[in-house]
């Protein structure tokens, strides 16, 4: 792994701390923990200035520029959903919304927003074919998904943080797949609000034909 964006995104400064002490995390001293605080934000202060410097996205993101460098990326927004929160002891009732955004080489993008105009969570799903059978676990992004003995993949995600770095080592280890060869197993559009509101087959059917043809509904 020799793109320093690759090591930094890879690296875990705890394990690190872990190997520096000798002692496991439940092992450690109070001295060991403070260590392991300024590792942890030393660590995520650089990663946070590398992305910005490259024009990626980030772990916390601000709606208006997310959505600008995912549109530079080609993809085009297919439905935006206002989801009304009822609140709860912690939090106040507030509108979030619902984003899905797909690219015509065969990517689904979902994520939502919180009570502030910032990016919450989300997925890019895709189906995938990597050039060689070891890609989708060397490839350096924590993946989630399903691996096929005929080399399909069907895999995402998690949305926020290096959006273009993680899409361009997709393109040049693999190919994209439109149609999608099969059904994705995990593909869920659903709003963090509505574990038990609106199912993720209501968003499915909102979206536009030439969507709908490559998810292979």
């Amino acid at each position: 792994m020799t793109d320093p964006l690759d090591r930094l995104l890879a690296a875990d400064p705890l394990a690190a701390v872990e190997e520096l002490t000798g002692r496991r995390h439940s092992e450690w001293t109070r001295q060991d923990e403070i260590l392991a605080l300024f590792a942890g934000m030393s660590h995520a202060t650089a990663t946070y200035d590398a992305l910005m410097a490259a024009g990626d996205t980030t772990i916390c993101n601000d709606l208006d520029r997310y959505v600008s460098i995912v549109e530079r990326c080609g993809f085009e927004k297919v439905l935006e959903d206002q989801v009304a929160f009822a609140g709860n002891d912690i939090h106040p009732a507030s509108a979030t919304q619902y984003f899905v955004f797909a690219h015509r080489d065969g990517l689904l993008l979902g994520f939502d927003t919180y009570t502030s105009g910032r990016v919450n969570s989300g997925n890019l799903y895709y189906n995938w074919r990597p050039r060689d059978a070891e890609a989708h676990v060397s490839i350096g992004i924590p993946m989630g998904g399903m691996y096929h003995p005929d080399g399909h993949y069907e895999g995402y995600h998690d949305c926020r943080e290096a959006f273009v770095h993680r899409l361009g080592r997709l393109r040049a280890r693999g190919t994209f797949v439109s149609p999608w060869e099969r059904p994705h197993p995990m593909l869920r559009l659903t709003h963090w609000a509505e574990y038990k509101g609106a199912l993720p087959s209501d968003r499915l059917s909102c979206l536009p034909d030439w969507v709908k043809e490559f998810v292979a509904l």
